[in-house]
């Protein structure tokens, strides 16, 4: 099972292309991918950038100074459910971001070809609700066998709601909960 959170989810699509267990046994290989998990993550179609995902435009949180992006105020976008102390602590690893890499999308959509689940984080201003919901969606009209769950929870909810988050990516490998 693979995890992936935000824009790490892009590259989960994209780098996993060919490796689901029943691709590679199609190819007479053992191993694969059983399982794909995202946490409020972006889970756009093949060559869709996540800068397209979001109509074009950087989304308004970002703080754009080439080649680099950070947060304008993390503390309120990504972890406002949070104890002062935790937010201060985690605001402080952040790091800026290649702004290049939100302009480049994937060959592949693994979701396509890997069941998947999604949890939806029902308090999350980074990516909305009604982002993550239309992803779900679209990733589901074109076939996916995505199933959602969902948690009333900031961006990070292997933070806020770790117990949550836990027993979520439990049951998505398979285990009763």
């Amino acid at each position: 099972m693979v995890i992936g959170h935000s824009w790490s989810s892009i590259i989960v699509c994209g780098g996993l292309g060919g490796l689901s267990k029943e691709e590679k046994k199609k190819q007479g290989m053992e191993g694969g991918v059983v399982k794909l998990t995202f946490l409020t993550g972006f889970v756009p179609p093949e060559n869709m950038s996540l800068i397209q995902a979001f109509g074009g435009s950087p989304p308004e949180w970002y703080d754009v100074k080439e080649p680099w992006v950070t947060c304008k105020d993390p503390i309120r976008t990504f972890y406002h459910d949070l104890s002062p102390e935790q937010t201060e602590y985690w605001a402080a690893k952040l790091r800026p971001h290649s702004y290049a890499t939100k302009f480049i999308g994937t060959s592949s959509s693994s979701w396509g070809t890997i069941p998947s689940r999604y949890l939806i984080c029902e308090d999350d201003r980074a990516i909305p609700v009604f982002v993550q919901e239309a992803m779900v969606k679209a990733c589901q009209d074109a076939g996916a066998d995505m199933v959602t769950e969902r948690v009333f929870s900031s961006y990070s909810p292997f933070l806020s709601k770790s117990d949550e988050t836990v027993d979520f990516l439990r049951r998505a490998a398979g285990e009763k909960v």
